[in-house]
C-alpha cells in the first residue's frame, strides 16, 4: 500500500513538472470571453476586472468603480433571471488585422430563457482583453 501511494506521488511530481515546462498555450478571444462571463457568474469581480483592457494603468477609484459595476450587472441578472446557467460560444469574427475580435456568446439563465451577447475583445500586447 505504502509503495502504491509513494509510486503515485512520483508520478504526480513528473507530470507536474512536464506540464510547468510545457509551452504555454496562448488565450483566444473565444477562452477570454468565456472565462470573463464564468468570472462574472461566479461573483469573481475582480478577475473580471483584470481581464478588462487597460485596467492595469487605470487610477484605483476607476477600478473599484469597474469591479462594482461587473458586480451590479451580475446582481441585476440573477434577480432578472435567476443567474446564469449555461454559457455556450456561437462564433468570434476577428479583424482583418488580428487584433481585435467579436465574440458571440450565448447565455442561459435559470428561468429557462436565453439571450445571444457580444463582446468586443483587443489585443493589448499578446494578450486579450474585454474592451
Amino acid at each position: 500500500m505504502k509503495q502504491s501511494i509513494l509510486f503515485f506521488i512520483a508520478v504526480m511530481v513528473t507530470l507536474s513538472v512536464f506540464v510547468a515546462c510545457g509551452e504555454e498555450k496562448k488565450a483566444t478571444p473565444e477562452d477570454v470571453a468565456l472565462i470573463f462571463v464564468s468570472s462574472l457568474k461566479e461573483g469573481r469581480y475582480d478577475e473580471a476586472a483584470d481581464m478588462t483592457l487597460q485596467i492595469d494603468s487605470a487610477p484605483t477609484p476607476y477600478r473599484q468603480l469597474i469591479v462594482g459595476r461587473y458586480k451590479q450587472i451580475a446582481e441585476d441578472i440573477k434577480v432578472q433571471n435567476g443567474g446564469i446557467v449555461e454559457i455556450k460560444h456561437k462564433r468570434t469574427d476577428l479583424s482583418a488585422d488580428g487584433n481585435s475580435a467579436d465574440v458571440y456568446l450565448c447565455l442561459s439563465f435559470a428561468d429557462k430563457t436565453t439571450e445571444e451577447i457580444l463582446l468586443q475583445l483587443m489585443k493589448d500586447g499578446q494578450k486579450w482583453q474585454i474592451k
